[in-house]
């Protein structure tokens, strides 16, 4: 049984994360983000995480998420009795491959191996059902492929059968009888044993009977039955039961190990949208907006209205200032202008909404429609290494090698400040000879830069699928942290933050 509830016909097992998903988190600041969706759940972090990492790649997939997402938020206590559900779930399959490990090349290995088994199927039979009650509750209106899928398998499995079933295999545990039959051949030649029938309870209790009455016992009322004295062999039918119980167990295998991929599939999936269900409770919390994202007919179109950085929203508890861009056909976008103009801020914005979006996460904004990367790179500015063993340029030209090999056609690179780490008209030349050939591939590219030299070069050769965007600023010097498209300023204004802090020249 599969819980599919990240995709229609598979499960996250075996896809692809982002290949430098480490520096995407760091770089675009996901650990506020993060923190807020699991609220100091170590475990729902990991998880929320682990999902984010891995991208969406094509409409369908998105679609398939979002409709979940919207079931979970039209119905406020469904993400939590769930998560409740899985959590349970993951620790007791957790436990049980513990305890396996645990009880391999013991002296009670096979004993033990069989307890902890049954043990381990009677919890998952009665955590499955509880799973079942919950998504067929009477006042749950699901909507979603998902999760109304979810729920029809769960209703044909027939837990209840199951369960009685294996209640009298119990009898191993808790006590009862085994019935078993031994069919022999010629020569006492042992062909094959059977259980018969078994019960896991029984009328009379007869622990702490004399002897003289046990064997009045069996010789009055269990007249079809021997009563077994000899102690040498008790031993040999132990061992024998325990043969056959373990035979027994062994047919369980399938469902066993169906039982571990649910739970730990189960509980990856529910901590997810129960991330996105907090998030979205506290951004009603602050009155701020979140949108489901919609795909572009190709990854050069974007419509983006009202899109603010969501880790600054978070940290700051206020309403970024937002920004709407509109491109068609774009696969360079250049970003300059004044110092602290809000330029790293709203490439961070664009970053962290690709990835929510790409991961079924609603996004904030108001309206926001790009295309779908199979990898998605960050190239932010970095301190010095702090053991000095390379410099600012040497350790930033390592990291975009590293992304060079691993780019794509279908691939987005976000650069914030990159090669600015040395002289102005070698960083625009390093940068120039980055760029363009990435440019001439069609592998998108949104940077932020004050190569002035660069941004001028690259703007008078009027390329046809590259766009513009300059940090507003106002003629007393204000900002208004606004992206506007136009040509690009060959000035960073550092005069305005002197005269700020300061004092004018």
């Amino acid at each position: 049984m599969d819980s599919f509830l990240l995709y229609a016909d598979k499960n996250l097992s075996g896809e692809t994360p982002y290949p430098s998903f480490q520096d995407i988190y760091k770089d675009l600041n996901l650990n506020i983000i993060l923190k807020t969706m699991a609220q100091d759940d170590i475990f729902m972090m990991e998880q929320i995480r682990n999902v984010m990492m891995v991208p969406i790649k094509n409409r369908e997939g998105l679609l398939y998420r979002y409709e979940i997402v919207r079931d979970f938020y039209e119905n406020a206590d469904l993400s939590e009795k769930l998560y409740t559900s899985a959590q349970a779930g993951f620790r007791l399959a957790e436990q049980y491959k513990k305890e396996m490990e645990q009880n391999r090349g013991t002296s009670t290995a096979k004993t033990s191996g069989i307890i902890s088994s049954l043990n381990f199927i009677t919890d998952s039979l009665s955590l499955l059902k509880t799973v079942r009650d919950i998504l067929c509750q009477d006042n749950l209106d699901l909507k979603s492929n998902g999760l109304c899928c979810l729920r029809e398998r769960l209703c044909r499995y027939p837990l209840e059968e199951f369960s009685e079933f294996h209640n009298q295999l119990l009898f191993y545990t808790t006590g009862g009888e085994g019935i078993f039959s031994i069919h022999m051949s010629g020569g006492l030649k042992l062909e094959r044993s059977c259980l018969e029938r078994c019960r896991n309870t029984h009328g009379l209790t007869l622990k702490g009977t004399s002897k003289k009455l046990l064997k009045l016992y069996y010789k009055v009322i269990k007249k079809d039955t021997i009563l077994i004295e000899n102690e040498t062999l008790k031993k040999d039918i132990k061992t024998f039961v325990e043969t056959n119980m373990k035979c027994v167990v062994d047919t369980y295998q399938p469902f066993l190990n169906d039982c571990i991929k649910f739970f730990f599939d189960f509980s990856r999936e529910v901590a997810f949208y129960r991330g996105i269900y907090n998030m979205q409770r506290r951004m009603k919390e602050l009155s701020l907006p979140l949108c489901y994202g919609s795909v572009s007919e190709d990854n050069k179109q974007r419509k983006i209205k009202d899109l603010y950085e969501l880790s600054l929203a978070l940290y700051t508890q206020t309403y970024p200032v937002p920004n709407s861009i509109t491109s068609e056909k774009t696969v360079l976008t250049v970003i300059t202008g004044a110092n602290q103009g809000g330029k790293s801020t709203f490439l961070r914005s664009f970053g962290i909404a690709q990835v929510m979006m790409q991961c079924g996460m609603p996004v904030p904004a108001e309206d926001f429609c790009s295309g779908l990367y199979s990898r998605i790179h960050t190239h932010f500015t970095r301190k010095e290494d702090a053991m000095l063993s390379r410099g600012r340029l040497e350790e930033e030209l390592k990291r975009m090698s590293s992304i060079i090999s691993q780019l794509s056609s279908d691939s987005l690179l976000l650069l914030n400040e990159s090669f600015a780490s040395t002289t102005e008209k070698e960083g625009s030349q390093i940068a120039y000879n980055v760029i363009v050939p990435l440019y001439r591939k069609g592998i998108s590219v949104m940077m932020v830069t004050h190569l002035h030299e660069f941004a001028r070069k690259i703007y008078e050769e009027e390329l046809p699928q590259a766009e513009f965007l300059v940090a507003e600023r106002k003629e007393n010097g204000e900002r208004t942290f606004h992206m506007l498209p136009g040509k690009p300023h060959y000035s960073s204004y550092g005069t305005d933050l002197y005269e700020y802090m300061i004092g004018k020249l």
